[in-house]
């Protein structure tokens, strides 16, 4: 069994291919199911996974039921690698129990041909548990067992990753044969007993925050050999630290110490696997970090990918050691819904591949720093460019690091769902119920949840969607909790396959979102405010698949566009980038009649394509640069723009100079443009809305919401949600301004 870190300066290292068991799979390029495959992924992709094959019962009965507020634990009893895994479960109160760990790992879809022997029953497991299993119980203390000297190869005191991770085979036999209690969530929870499961995910909070080490389980290490694209770059790369210019060579960490460092070629590193390179990677990230900042980097455009990798001591981006990096992080533990608060809580987190151990510290950092500084591959990546391998999925990674290292551990509900929105569930309701133990409305100390959000995993009655009843009581509590229709935005239709059942309203959070919700810009409340504050008023209505809310009609959508596809690269303009902008632009000046369009015109249009905002999420106004930057991209890319310098050409000389930024705009639009469509309606209107808007679907401002929002009628006073939307000249309230002034009345529309 691994000791654990102290702190953050402690070591580890990695064995030879000779010394680890041939039979183990590959942590690299793991699959949803913990499985592997030679393929790359070329991006982190939003899937629902398939349900794994059902588990046998145990041979006899191994649980008992559980006292209020109490856990099982699992002692593991030492055993060789090869030997069967024996354990058993002790009941404690979680306000009482002794030291444990905590495991948090993926549990994957194949079954264990070998049982495991639980309170002496035989008992199934998932594949990649009983994995884990024999790599964290003690080895029994007649285990001849030898403990690499420091003159190893890969002892982490003499390479890159010394203060970072070591490996088991560093350790003391005391360290080797230590005992400590893990509570695992499959095995410590009777996972066919509903009523245990509803009440055990309400202490998960408790858990995993008492639990002395969260152990990070990602599958046994890789030890077979990859083939290098070569011998690392021996050039001296310049850095930037602490003011002065120094030079260190070239390559992954040529310059840290270790393996790189003596500049041995990267075939002669991979011999041992893959984990000695990933923590090179690792460690020089974290070099970087702590060097503070570095100039050079600097003094070239930041689409020089060449440039920047050398300024940074890292190898070129078409290096194919990056694709070792990328499928690390590729693992699907990185997808899983239930690691967010598995990490965020924890006092302390390691990191396990096979034998090697890393602080979870380092590798959130380290995914942090490649996110800063232009190496996170964009959600919606769908290129596969071979001089673009250092584009890593470091995204979701560096949001459970940012979380972790938060003093506030409590954050809005909405915020959460939308932050594991994109992660993956076997059981879909975990989604909601993977949030309560860091959403702010789910603080249960002394109150309870509330009853909308009560946990369950019942069976839905009928051919009801089992996740229907949880979800639509979950937007129902966030609508009235706060007053608000902020989750109406968190709706996209265009991407859900439904039975008729599901209202409109409600969003399923099953399936991911590629656009960019409006709503989310409420702190900018002179922007973003169309109902003008008006209280949110709901109608009775009997069915709970409906909701009425009160508002107003602002005017009938007459053109639209197709949807932007864009490719989430902020320097490269891609063709669909353009012709969406062109063909916006002629949709627009189609919807004039014959009127010629104007300066303000064309301002207008620039607003509605990037929702009013910059690339940095500001309001346009507060950027006097950012119009001449906009118009600069126009220039370049949608000539059919009319620009009206007139004497006014000052943004055009500046740009001719190299002064204006045009990928400013480029990011501005693409994000807020993003699977949406441009549309033109009554009343001389332009806007950006859903991608699955109809001629004749209404405009309308609800109470309660602080954007406008796309409604289909469907007659009798029952409209179906189609989503929300941006108008610029609606964005201040003018549409509520005016019904005042007119003293008419607010209507209800019945959402279904």
């Amino acid at each position: 069994m691994f000791s654990t870190f102290t702190n953050y300066t402690e070591s580890s290292s990695q064995p030879t291919a000779s010394q680890t068991d041939a039979n183990r799979a590959s942590i690299v390029g793991q699959s949803q199911d913990g499985s592997t495959s030679g393929q790359i992924p070329a991006a982190s992709t939003v899937s629902t996974p398939q349900p794994p094959e059902p588990l046998p019962p145990p041979d006899g009965p191994v649980y008992e039921s559980l006292p209020p507020n109490s856990i099982r634990l699992l002692k593991l009893r030492p055993g060789h690698v090869t030997s069967p895994v024996e354990c058993e479960l002790i009941t404690v109160s979680i306000s009482e129990a002794p030291t444990y760990d905590a495991l948090s790992y993926v549990w994957g879809l194949d079954n264990s041909p070998e049982p495991i022997s639980c309170n002496g029953q035989q008992m199934p497991v998932r594949n990649n548990l009983i994995l884990a299993l024999r790599h964290l119980r003690p080895l029994p203390s007649w285990v001849a067992h030898d403990t690499w000297p420091e003159s190893h190869a890969l002892h982490s005191s003499h390479n890159a990753w010394k203060c970072i991770a070591r490996n088991r085979n560093e350790l003391s036999p005391d360290d080797k044969f230590q005992h400590n209690l893990i509570w695992i969530d499959s095995l410590c929870i009777n996972q066919s007993d509903t009523a245990e499961r509803e009440q055990q995910v309400k202490l998960m909070d408790r858990i995993f925050s008492r639990a002395e080490t969260v152990k990070v389980w990602l599958g046994p290490a890789d030890t077979a050999q990859v083939a290098a694209s070569g011998p690392l770059n021996t050039e001296p790369a310049p850095t930037v630290r602490g003011g002065a210019l120094s030079s260190v060579g070239g390559g992954v960490l040529n310059g840290v110490g270790g393996l790189l460092a003596r500049e041995r070629p990267v075939y002669h590193l991979l011999q041992y696997g893959n984990m000695p390179l990933i923590l090179s990677f690792i460690a020089q990230a974290l070099r970087n970090l702590e060097g503070g900042e570095n100039r050079l980097a600097g003094l070239r455009p930041p689409w020089d990918l060449v440039h920047r990798n050398k300024a940074y001591g890292l190898l070129r981006p078409s290096a194919d050691e990056w694709l070792v990096l990328r499928k690390f992080l590729s693992s699907s533990w990185f997808d899983r819904v239930w690691i967010v608060q598995e990490i965020v809580l924890a006092r302390r987190a390691v990191v396990i591949v096979g034998d090697w151990q890393l602080a979870w510290t380092a590798l959130g950092r380290a995914a942090a720093w490649f996110e800063d500084h232009g190496y996170a591959m964009p959600t919606n990546f769908k290129l596969s460019r071979t001089d673009m391998k250092d584009f890593l999925p470091v995204t979701k990674a560096a949001a459970v690091w940012r979380m972790y290292e938060a003093a506030e551990k409590r954050w809005p509900l909405l915020g959460m769902l939308r932050e594991l929105r994109s992660r993956n569930a076997t059981d879909a309701r975990d989604k909601l119920y993977a949030t309560y133990s860091m959403a702010q409305e789910t603080e249960i100390a002394g109150h309870g949840l509330p009853y909308m959000l009560e946990p369950t995993y019942a069976k839905a009655s009928g051919d009801e969607d089992p996740c229907l009843g949880v979800y639509r009581g979950l937007a129902r509590f966030l609508v009235i909790e706060h007053g608000d229709l902020s989750v109406l935005s968190h709706v996209e239709q265009a991407r859900v396959v439904r039975n008729g059942k599901w209202p409109s309203w409600v969003p399923d959070w099953r399936h991911g979102k590629l656009s960019t919700e409006l709503s989310r810009h409420n702190l900018h409340q002179s922007l973003y405010n169309a109902n003008a504050g008006e209280t949110m008023v709901i109608g009775d209505v009997l069915d709970q698949n409906s909701l009425s809310v009160q508002g107003l009609r602002a005017a009938v959508v007459e053109i639209y566009s197709e949807k932007l596809n864009t490719y989430g690269l902020r320097h490269v303009t891609y063709q669909d980038e353009c012709q969406f902008v062109r063909s916006a632009w002629n949709l627009y000046v189609t919807s004039l009649r014959g009127t010629a369009p104007t300066r303000g015109s064309v301002d207008m249009f620039i607003s509605t394509l990037t929702a009013g905002l910059t690339e940095d999420e500001r309001a346009l106004r507060e950027d006097s640069s950012f119009l001449p930057d906009a118009k600069a991209w126009l220039t370049e890319n949608a000539p059919n723009v009319p620009l009206f310098q007139g004497s006014g050409t000052r943004w055009l000389e500046k740009k001719r100079k190299g002064w204006r930024d045009p990928s400013r705009f480029q990011e501005a639009f693409t994000r807020a443009c993003s699977d949406r469509a441009f549309f033109t309606a009554t009343c001389g209107l332009m806007g950006i809305g859903p991608n699955n808007m109809r001629v004749g679907d209404v405009v309308v401002v609800l109470f309660g919401g602080k954007v406008p929002y796309v409604l289909r009628p469907l007659g009798d006073g029952k409209y179906s949600f189609v989503g929300e939307c941006y108008i610029e000249s609606l964005m201040d309230g003018v549409v509520v301004r005016k019904q005042h002034e007119s003293g008419s009345s607010a209507g209800f529309f019945c959402l279904v």
